[in-house]
């Protein structure tokens, strides 16, 4: 994997399949993302208007890299997740992308508000609640299900 303008776009795409088309992008000033950013701008919006909504693309300030606190705590949150999980272990490709969709599931699955003890409290409210209407997302672990087979 590189940092380059069309493996973003490669990325960009995903995302999009996944999540949907944002209307505003917000992010630092990387090389990849200038590169976007410029891509975008020589598009004819106008003759794509009926079908193509068009992502406006805010860049932080230059001089200011703290203006990306927020995204930052949350790759920090990644990061200390990727390192309680993984150790000093190896994975190849396909495994990699399956433990980051597990972390970003524990991510989405924080609580953003308050959690009472009471059961009879409301659930909190989490970021998956506003990417998805499914409550919970995790699956069974697999090695209890082939332990349960073989028997």
């Amino acid at each position: 994997m590189s940092l380059s303008t069309d493996n973003f776009i490669l990325a960009l795409r995903r995302f999009i399949a996944r999540r949907g088309r944002p209307s505003i992008i917000y992010s630092d000033n990387g090389t990849n993302f200038i590169g976007m950013g410029n891509s975008l701008k020589t598009i004819n919006i106008r003759r794509l208007e009926t079908s193509f909504t068009p992502i406006t693309w805010k860049f932080i300030p230059p001089a200011a890299p703290w203006w990306g606190g927020f995204w930052e705590r949350l790759i920090g949150l990644l990061k200390r997740i990727l390192r309680k999980v993984l150790g000093r272990t190896s994975l190849n490709y396909q495994e990699m992308e399956i433990v980051l969709c597990d972390c970003e599931s524990q991510l989405n699955s924080r609580p953003l508000t308050y959690v009472s003890d009471d059961p009879d409290d409301l659930y909190p409210l989490t970021p998956d609640l506003f990417l998805k209407d499914i409550r919970n997302s995790v699956t069974a672990d697999l090695h209890k299900i082939r332990s349960t087979d073989k028997k």
